[in-house]
């Protein structure tokens, strides 16, 4: 079984942190086959929308600039355009941010995202994430996966 996960990646971290988390995928599934392997597609400013036909998770970096005391998002729009298509946002089972923890915007595109469309923010690392992380968000997709199976 795959899990598809979609993401932006502007800077790479995020881009490192899938590949990484999809490598983990693959050992684990290697261990038990009852793992799910990781499917990856990186939403980019010139990626046309598509339909999506199976269940999937959003990781999103956090882009913002300050404007009259209030944060603006920056950059992900091409991100709306992809779930609003086809209301492909009906098959998103949860968002992932990441950021900078120091920051008082940590993961907030991620958490805006979720709020918009009414789905759960599910967690968040720092930077490219540590190993912990990429075995903390495998977990955490693997038991959304098998709540949404077995519900």
């Amino acid at each position: 079984m795959y899990v598809h996960v979609i993401y932006m990646s502007i800077s790479g971290n995020v881009r490192r942190f899938v590949e990484r988390l999809q490598q983990y995928a693959l050992q684990q599934h290697c261990i038990n086959e009852d793992s799910p392997l990781i499917s990856l597609s990186e939403i980019r400013k010139d990626t046309s929308p598509i339909e999506l036909r199976s269940n999937f998770f959003v990781i999103l970096p956090t882009y913002t600039v300050t404007f009259a005391q209030h944060w603006i998002e920056i950059l992900t729009t091409p991100m709306h355009h992809h779930l609003k298509t086809h209301n492909n946002y009906e098959k998103c089972l949860g968002f992932i941010g990441a950021g900078d923890a120091s920051s008082g915007m940590y993961a907030i595109t991620a958490r805006a995202y979720a709020n918009h469309y009414k789905i759960p923010f599910l967690t968040a690392f720092e930077s490219r994430g540590t190993e912990s992380d990429v075995e903390r968000i495998y977990a955490l997709i693997k038991l959304q996966v098998i709540q949404k199976v077995y519900g």
